[in-house]
């Protein structure tokens, strides 16, 4: 009764790019107005062509929203007030699902930072006192540190003499980037998981309007209730509480919708979603590569199309609502067993050799840190706010483990490492150097290497032999760092428990 939705063939694209940050000098800032359809509007050139870095392109190549790359009648700049200098936000439609894969993706940049320290120039078709004014928006903002005067909308064109573009790392249907998982990973950090055990159902039952729906919903939910799942519309709740959902350890499932795209805020959130259709936007499963979810994407020839109800353009009926939800209440479980089983299998391996944690120190006693502002291992000689520590976890096979002693898992990255990931692993080498014995650190045959007294040089993985900068020392934790340490490398590896929050201090041996 029930079908997998056709699924993209290959999703190799979110793994292999990086952001990156440019500068547009003399931008000319083009108003969106919803209410008056003001066209063109985007981020422009003096002659009138749109910038691309600040384009909003979905589908690999197609201008979204009806953004066009020439203006017809470039706008003069000789009376138009200017803004010095601010960093562009992207656009903000006040559509949940497209205001989440359509501003966020600009916002990476932001990921360790507790406020914007530049101005935010959005378009904001709406306006920004509507935006502040709806609730989920405020509250999305307020979780990620930005205030209402951080951001910036002008009605009328303005020359923005220096704009900072950060790359989309998000594009609809193409491709997800880790940084953009990795910011959206933090921010649902923030929110506390759900205390109900049992496995949540999101239904469009209770919505008023929408692109389509399911007129029988309430006869299948009614049906999931009696099979366990605790029914919930996401739009009678708060953010967080949406967010609380999708930390939920027994999954969860819904209709297709922007709903689900809240699980990019979860870590390797699982569950089962119902479509009316058999094709599915590629973004969903572009999402669930990158975020390491665990979601089935179904349909039922049983749902047909019907007549479209008041303030939705598609409607559909299920054909036996009750049977459908046996069919997919069954399937739900079965999906919960394998996941949960998966993870048990990887948390057992993990246990199976028993891990020891230190901090790393070089040979001039200088302590191996991660940069909030990038994930870059640094050497440093003393305690900042703007570092984590790294800790080396230790097996007894000699496998070893760096990660940062963040409050939740924290994407590290060294000079010489390809792409972000929350740890790196290795193998500890013991070599003989100038007749000491001394450890190291290899990565992909390659050392780790540490320069002395350079407080806050970058650490590599370059060396290819082991020498003096190579030779690296294990520092014993306090009994509350170790614990705290363990909890951390058990969230690393998928615990499904709430870990208490690791203390981001540095003590230095």
């Amino acid at each position: 009764m029930l079908t997998d939705c056709v699924a993209p063939y290959g999703l190799t694209e979110w793994d292999h790019f990086r952001p990156a940050l440019s500068v547009a000098e003399y931008a000319v800032f083009y108003p969106r107005h919803d209410h008056y359809g003001s066209l063109p509007w985007g981020i422009y050139d003096l002659n009138g062509r749109l910038n691309a870095r600040a384009a909003l392109i979905q589908e690999k190549s197609n201008l979204g929203h009806g953004q066009e790359w020439i203006a017809a009648s470039p706008r003069c700049s000789m009376d138009m007030p200017e803004i010095e200098s601010a960093v562009y936000g992207g656009m903000i439609g006040l559509h949940y699902g497209h205001t989440l894969l359509e501003l966020l993706p600009r916002l990476w940049y932001l990921r360790n930072v507790a406020a914007p320290s530049s101005k935010i120039l959005v378009h904001c078709g709406p306006g920004l006192a509507t935006a502040w004014n709806t609730p989920w928006f405020k509250e999305l903002m307020e979780l990620i540190g930005i205030s209402p005067s951080d951001l910036l909308s002008p009605t009328t064109t303005t020359l923005v003499r220096r704009l900072l573009l950060p790359e989309p790392t998000f594009q609809i249907n193409h491709f997800c980037m880790k940084e953009f998982i990795a910011f959206t990973n933090t921010i649902g950090d923030r929110v506390a998981p759900s205390t109900d055990e049992r496995p949540v159902f999101l239904t469009k039952k209770n919505l008023s309007g929408g692109v389509l729906n399911c007129v029988n919903e309430d006869e299948f939910c009614a049906r999931l209730e009696s099979r366990g799942f605790r029914i919930e519309s996401p739009e009678n709740h708060t953010l967080r509480e949406q967010i609380a959902f999708f930390h939920n350890p027994a999954g969860v499932a819904g209709m297709l919708g922007s709903n689900m795209h809240t699980s990019i805020f979860s870590r390797k959130a699982y569950g089962l979603v119902l479509h009316v259709v058999a094709h599915n936007s590629n973004s969903f499963y572009l999402l669930d590569a990158c975020n390491q979810a665990d979601f089935r994407y179904v349909t039922s020839p049983s749902i047909t199309e019907t007549e479209a109800a008041p303030g939705f353009r598609h409607s559909f009926r299920m054909e036996d609502p009750a049977k459908l939800a046996d069919a997919f209440t069954d399937a739900f479980f079965a999906q919960q067993t394998k996941i949960q089983a998966k993870r048990q299998a990887s948390r057992t391996s993990k246990q199976s050799t028993p891990m020891t944690f230190y901090a790393v120190r070089n040979e001039t006693e200088e302590f191996l840190t991660a940069r909030h502002a990038d994930g870059k291992l640094v050497v440093s000689s003393k305690a900042s706010p703007l570092l984590y520590p790294i800790i080396a976890a230790l097996g007894q096979d000699g496998d070893v483990e760096l990660f940062a002693e963040a409050p939740a898992p924290f994407p590290i990255t060294a000079s010489t490492t390809s792409r972000w990931a929350t740890s790196i692993s290795g193998r500890l080498t013991l070599e003989d150097v100038e007749g000491v014995r001394q450890s190291g650190i290899q990565h992909n045959g390659r050392w780790l290497t540490l320069p002395p007294h350079s407080d806050g040089a970058e650490a590599s993985f370059r060396a290819e032999t082991q020498l003096g900068w190579e030779c690296v020392t294990f520092v014993e934790l306090s009994p509350e760092r170790i614990q705290a340490a363990q909890k951390l490398y058990d969230q690393l590896h998928g615990r499904r428990q709430q870990a208490a929050r690791v203390s981001g201090g540095f003590l230095m041996a």
